[in-house]
């Protein structure tokens, strides 16, 4: 059975003239006014943090010399991955955070086609050794929520361009996980085992064929690990990975990640926004107002306290904008938020 394959889409010209008139174009990470939709302004773009040579010629962790071109990096050659090889467009620093939680959690879709071209820039040589491509899936229940699978907004704009088929059903979710970033490494992979499958009708057209696996953010690789298991598992004859970011440390430090449940009106939630925008973090702003379900996790997460702002730093529950004054005041914040 031949998949079901996402034709090329466009837009209307006229529709994007009269959208810009009432709603003019932003920055992807900061807001400021920008000449065209999707794109950054100067300081932002300055600030991104793009991957390039040298580095390692599987996973593609960026080397800080170059040791050659087939050079491994030390978790490769100790124990190879399951993937070919895989390539990331930007380090997953404080304005790749800011440009890929806006397009993943608050309908900034007009970003997919921009990104999708950090996709094509960072993985030609990928692209080119792949037959289709397979988005990373979400859970029926996470997409209906979230409106879109942002991974499958960017295979679809990266077929267009490349002209590669992409079969955005041929991995399927066959349970609801929870969500990986909130949880410690040791648990993600246990997190994800049997929570990926090739959709039955597809595993004849997985077999033997080069897969382009393709997803926003590779973190420890616990996802496209799992994906890439099934994908082998379906007789897949070579499996790249290409994704918009990646996490890597500086150091030894990693950037901690921030949530702050808000309502648009709350001006505790403003105080709160502020202060963090003043240390120069990227923060992931969860917007509770009419949605009881983020809202009952909230206060299931903050252990009953009900009232907005809620703010996490790697997990851990700091309080409101009051706790959070407090924790700068003495010093604290700094600390938690890894500013030297």
């Amino acid at each position: 059975m031949q998949p079901f394959v996402l034709g090329s889409f466009s837009i209307r010209r006229g529709a994007n003239l009269l959208l810009d008139a009432v709603l003019p174009p932003r920055c992807l990470a900061c807001g400021v006014g920008v000449a065209l939709p999707g794109h950054l302004c100067a300081d932002c773009w300055m600030a991104v943090d793009f991957i390039a040579p040298p580095f390692c010629a599987c996973c593609g962790a960026p080397f800080p010399h170059d040791f050659g071109p087939n050079a491994l990096c030390i978790g490769c050659a100790g124990r190879p991955p399951v993937f070919d090889a895989a390539r990331a467009a930007i380090n997953y620093g404080a304005v790749g955070r800011k440009i890929i939680l806006g397009f993943k959690h608050h309908d900034r879709t007009s970003a997919a086609p921009a990104l999708a071209n950090w996709l094509l820039q960072a993985g030609g040589e990928l692209i080119t050794r792949s037959d289709v491509i397979s988005p990373v899936p979400l859970h029926w229940v996470r997409q209906f929520f979230r409106k879109y699978n942002q991974s499958a907004l960017l295979a679809r704009r990266l077929g267009d361009v490349t002209g590669l088929p992409v079969v955005p059903d041929l991995l399927v979710r066959t349970r609801r996980t929870a969500v990986q970033a909130r949880l410690p490494r040791s648990k993600r992979v246990d997190n994800l085992r049997g929570a990926f499958a090739v959709k039955p009708s597809l595993c004849g057209f997985v077999a033997g064929r080069r897969v382009l696996l393709n997803d926003d953010v590779m973190t420890t690789g616990a996802t496209v690990g799992a994906c890439c298991k099934v994908l082998r598992n379906a007789g897949a004859a070579e499996i790249r990975v290409l994704t918009l970011a990646r996490v890597l440390t500086s150091g030894g430090i990693r950037v901690p990640k921030i949530e702050i449940y808000t309502t648009p009106f709350c001006p505790f939630c403003h105080r709160a926004k502020a202060l963090l925008r003043g240390k120069g973090v990227a923060f992931d702003e969860i917007d509770v107002m009419w949605r009881p379900a983020l809202r009952l996790r909230m206060k299931e997460r903050a252990m009953g306290r009900h009232s907005v702002p809620q703010i996490f730093v790697d997990g851990a529950l700091i309080g409101g904008s009051d706790e959070l004054a407090a924790l700068d005041d003495s010093g604290e914040l700094d600390r938690l938020l890894k500013i030297p």
